[in-house]
């Protein structure tokens, strides 16, 4: 992981602890956006690591390929990718995501890598 990816779990982690003046709901989405975007470059970063050179691929791609190279984070950053997706981008019909899913990610990404 590097600084900035670092940075960037920080960040939504104060986004999470209120230490931000967002209201919580946009708060929660913002950090999803930081995680997201995290994450992106940890995987970015892991592709290099094995020679592959995915800078200008879809994430989908990215995913795809990780999955070949490194089964098991590769399955796991698919799935926390996917539900960091789908907190970004809720619908108006559909409830906030909770700052305890969005944590629950975080500590999944964390964890994995």
């Amino acid at each position: 992981m590097t600084g900035a990816d670092t940075r960037l779990l920080a960040r939504a982690d104060d986004l999470l602890g209120g230490r931000t003046r967002l209201p919580p709901a946009l708060a929660a989405r913002a950090a999803a956006w930081f995680g997201r975007s995290a994450l992106e470059s940890i995987v970015v970063g892991r592709l290099k690591e094995h020679g592959i050179d995915a800078t200008k691929a879809t994430m989908r791609s990215r995913l795809a390929c990780l999955r070949v190279v490194d089964p098991l984070f590769g399955e796991a950053a698919g799935l926390i990718w996917a539900g960091l997706t789908r907190c970004c981008h809720h619908h108006a019909f559909e409830m906030s995501p909770s700052a305890a899913e969005i944590q629950s990610y975080l500590k999944a990404l964390r964890d994995g890598y």
